[in-house]
Formats: C-alpha cells, sequence, structure tokens
C-alpha cells in the first residue's frame, strides 16, 4: 500500500453511514451466478482447477523476490508482531535479499499489531490505496473503522477505453463486459452513469477489446498507479478514475492533486452510490453493511453451497480468518473428488 494525506471533497458522506486467470475466473463465476447459469457456474470452476496448476514456472514468475533486478524505486517493508508468522518471514526475507542485490530497502516491525492496524501507525490520515478488489474491500475497511484512500483500477481501466475523456460511474462488474479475455457472457450490462450517450457508451463497452494477459496485465494496474500518484505528487487537479474513494462502493471519477482526490461526479452522489450497489450484485454481493458485513447474493450462495459445499453465505470482517479457510478446503475437497 502507499500512503499519504488526504482530503475527500463531497458533502457529508464520509461522516455517515494476482494472477491475471484467477481473477477472470471470479468475474466470469460472478457473472454465470448472477444470471442463473449454475451449469456455466459448475465448469468454470471445473475449469479453473484444471487450468490453475501452481508449477515451479508460476511460482518463479509470481515471485518478486526472484526479480530484484527489475527493482528501482526505494523500497519500505512493514508488518505486525501480529501478523502470520509466514508473512513476517516473508518481509524480512525479501528486506534481507533486496539489500544484499544492492538496492535501497528499510524494515519497519509495528509490535503488537496487525495487518490492518500497521496503517494506524504510519502517521495521521494515511491516504491507503488498495488493489486487491478494492470495489468490495474498501466498504469493508470502511465499515470496520480504517481510512481509506482509494483504490487502483477497474473503472479506470473501463473508462480508458472510450475514445474521448469521459466521466464514469460503475463498479467492477462491469469490466468483463468490456474486455473479452476476463470472459464476459454477454447479456445484460451491470448499471453505470457516465457523461454521453447510454446507447453509444453500450456499443463502446461490448466492442471486442481484449486486454494482456499473465503479468503483463500487471503492467496494465501499474500505469494506473503511476498516472495516479503523479496526480497526487502534483499541484494540478487532473481528471482520473478510481475505485472506492474515501471507502465508497464502486468505482467514480475523482480529480487528484495536492495529496488528495475530489469526486468529479456529474450526478447526485447518491445515484451514483446505488449505481455501484446495483452493480456489486452483478458480482456476486447483495449487499454491505455499515458495520462491513457482507452478503451474498441468493444465486452465489446456493451455487457455493451446492458446488463447494461451502455454506457461508453472510460473511462477517470478525468471522474472515475461519471463512476463508473454509473455502480454502472447500476448494481443496473439489479438486481431489473423482
Amino acid at each position: 500500500m502507499a500512503y499519504v494525506p488526504y482530503t475527500v471533497a463531497t458533502r457529508d458522506f464520509v461522516t455517515d453511514k494476482p494472477e491475471r486467470k484467477r481473477t477472470g475466473f471470479f468475474r466470469r463465476l460472478a457473472n454465470a451466478m448472477h444470471e442463473s447459469r449454475q451449469r456455466a457456474a459448475e465448469r468454470e470452476i471445473a475449469r479453473y482447477l484444471q487450468n490453475n496448476k501452481f508449477t515451479d514456472e508460476t511460482e518463479d514468475k509470481l515471485s518478486p523476490q526472484r526479480h530484484l533486478d527489475q527493482l528501482v524505486a526505494p523500497v519500505h517493508l512493514v508488518y505486525g508482531t501480529l501478523e502470520t508468522p509466514e508473512f513476517q518471514r516473508q518481509s524480512r526475507d525479501f528486506a534481507a535479499a533486496a539489500k544484499a542485490a544492492g538496492k535501497q530497502v528499510a524494515l519497519s516491525v509495528m509490535e503488537s499489531c496487525n495487518h490492518f492496524e500497521v496503517m494506524e501507525q504510519l502517521g495521521r490520515d494515511p491516504f491507503s490505496v488498495i488493489v486487491s478488489f478494492p470495489d468490495i474491500t474498501g466498504p469493508v475497511l470502511r465499515g470496520m473503522g480504517y481510512d481509506v484512500g482509494c483504490g487502483l483500477g477497474n473503472v479506470s481501466e473501463v473508462a480508458a477505453k472510450f475514445p474521448r475523456p469521459v466521466r464514469l460511474a460503475a463498479h467492477h462488474a462491469l469490466g468483463p463486459h468490456a474486455f473479452g479475455s476476463y470472459g464476459s457472457y454477454g447479456g445484460e450490462l451491470p448499471p453505470y452513469l457516465i457523461d454521453m450517450p447510454k446507447d453509444e457508451a453500450d456499443a463502446v463497452i461490448r466492442a471486442p477489446w481484449r486486454l494482456h494477459t499473465d503479468r503483463d496485465m500487471n503492467r496494465v494496474t501499474a500505469a494506473a498507479a503511476a498516472r495516479l500518484f503523479t496526480a497526487l505528487l502534483g499541484d494540478d487537479p487532473a481528471p482520473d478514475h478510481v475505485p472506492t474513494p474515501a471507502g465508497l462502493p464502486g468505482g467514480y471519477p475523482v480529480l487528484a492533486a495536492g495529496m488528495r482526490v475530489e469526486l468529479d461526479l456529474r450526478w447526485p452522489l447518491e445515484d451514483a452510490i446505488a449505481v455501484n450497489e446495483a452493480g456489486a450484485r452483478f458480482d456476486g454481493v447483495e449487499r454491505i453493511d455499515a458495520d462491513g458485513t457482507v452478503t451474498l447474493t441468493d444465486e452465489t450462495a446456493d451455487t457455493l453451497k451446492r458446488v463447494l459445499g461451502y455454506d457461508v453465505p453472510v460473511l462477517r470482517p470478525s468471522d474472515a480468518a475461519g471463512a476463508a479457510a473454509e473455502l480454502k478446503q472447500s476448494f481443496e475437497r473439489h479438486a481431489a473428488a473423482p
């Protein structure tokens, strides 16, 4: 994560209440679930388990420690003593390897802190940039009481597909329809708001357009990150799109400059939030409560239970570790079945 001070200029909503194949799998699975295409969802699970064997080559490609020659920026690693031992070990080993390779690296240890409490120790009002499924994790973290700056990717990648600058409010779920390499099943588009005629926008979204795959896809997200960070470190407001500004659900147009992001909407904020909440249902999420509790759609919950034997239709943040372990075991049982 990256941290800088921030301000979000809106009304008073704040006080109200990586691997490409894996990403593609969950997006395709969510689409199939939403459309009640349970057989398609079953095929997606089987195809994912068949095609995603973890090999020595995959491990080498995904290990940043094995590609230190590509590290050119200074790195500051931080972990808490209440994180799992393996995450602590990985941080220490990476710092030692980077230092041995002559890279500029620092390592800080936060006593009696877990992964999220680390953010609180990094200074007043840290600006956290979330990369992992930010349209959902941002509202969850906000509900847990953590400051959220914004996310990366998703809506910004869809907005970049348009031939001219637009303002787009859209959830992560729109991506599979915009980029065929993520496996869109077609059909109804998730709802979104845009400052151009809707029929023209629909045509652009549905037009064939394939993204990069594997590690090359990471460069797309890295480009979005570089553009956003450049704007945050500058003085002139630059238009951009980000997921979950200040922990809001979904993605929004923003202006970024001077260590802050401002919503740059052409519609009432309530309308943009409602569109993104509706879009989340295309990703299998019925709602996210004010305390960060996630409720899955009926289609998603029923398919996970029937196919994997995973019966957790409501996920509370306090139960996340146990639910994750149960989901892992469910996949392992399914993979081992004849």
